[in-house]
Formats: structure tokens, C-alpha cells, sequence
């Protein structure tokens, strides 16, 4: 997930601060670094699975692709 799935969830950048418990400025981090797995994981229980935690550990390696 990334902070624009966050937006089109909850309506605005303030308002899924606001329901995660987060000031916004961390929310606006998240928009360059990325959202941590571990909090991605306690969003996707919040939402209900409606906003799915990034797997990276499954997929696919970029050389595994071109194999």
C-alpha cells in the first residue's frame, strides 16, 4: 500500500493521520520513504484487509522475473 491508497481509504492525508493515530507529517513521510511493513500490517487489520499490507519477502526477485 502507499499513501495514495491511504487517501482514496479515508478520504484525505489529515484524516488517515487522524484514524491511525499519526501526526500528518508522518503520513507525508511515508509519501517518499514508504509506508513501514509493520505498520502497513497493523492498517491492513484496522481497514479489515480493505488496504493490503506490501509482501516484498514473495515476490519475485527482478532476476528471478528474467529467468
Amino acid at each position: 500500500m502507499n499513501v495514495n491508497d491511504l487517501v482514496v481509504h479515508f478520504g484525505s492525508q489529515t484524516k488517515a493521520a487522524a484514524k491511525l493515530g499519526v501526526k500528518k507529517a508522518v503520513v507525508s513521510i511515508w509519501k517518499t520513504r514508504g509506508i513501514p511493513p509493520g505498520r502497513q500490517a497493523m492498517i491492513q487489520i484496522q481497514t479489515r484487509g480493505r488496504l493490503r499490507a506490501d509482501r516484498p519477502e514473495v515476490a519475485p526477485q527482478r532476476d528471478e522475473v528474467a529467468a
